[in-house]
């Protein structure tokens, strides 16, 4: 009787896309990728799991776009078609089994991205900090261009969208 008066079981658009309540998981670093960025069985359990206990959104999060933008190890890349492939059987039980939509967080590190991890200074649109590569214009539509990529990539494997 309670769930039927509860504005948190309706449904909400955002945007063209219907999330069945209001429920969310929002993005985390969640430390379960492997060395090169694809996400370990137990992550892609995790997401099935929420959805299953029908959170309407699931928000798996912090992805990097490109390798200079990673910030920590074990993080979820999305800077090839194969990082959003390996999300692909994922995203497809999660719709047909639930009503649960999925998008991605995708981050750049920026100047908080670790030399010993991305194997080069950090960079950054302007000199925030020391030791840091300040982005010539070409460099910073070059990152723009990796968001654009990691989005398109994400929509080809059937996610419902992408949060900046």
């Amino acid at each position: 009787m309670l769930r039927q008066k509860s504005i948190l079981f309706t449904p909400i658009k955002i945007g063209n896309t219907l999330i069945p309540n209001r429920f969310m998981r929002s993005a985390t670093y969640e430390g379960r990728a492997d060395e090169k960025g694809y996400p370990k069985q137990s992550l892609l359990k995790m997401m099935k799991d929420l959805a299953l206990g029908e959170v309407g959104l699931i928000v798996p999060g912090f992805v990097y776009p490109t390798k200079k933008g990673q910030v920590v190890s074990d993080q979820t890349g999305m800077y090839t078609q194969s990082h959003a492939e390996a999300w692909k059987t994922t995203i497809k039980e999660i719709h047909d089994k639930t009503y649960s939509k999925i998008i991605f967080q995708i981050c750049h590190g920026g100047a908080e991205s670790p030399p010993e991890l991305i194997g080069t200074i950090p960079e950054a649109p302007s000199l925030i900090k020391p030791n840091t590569h300040k982005l010539t214009i070409p460099e910073i539509q070059q990152v723009i261009q990796s968001f654009i990529d990691a989005a398109v990539n994400l929509k080809k494997v059937g996610a419902d969208g992408v949060q900046l």
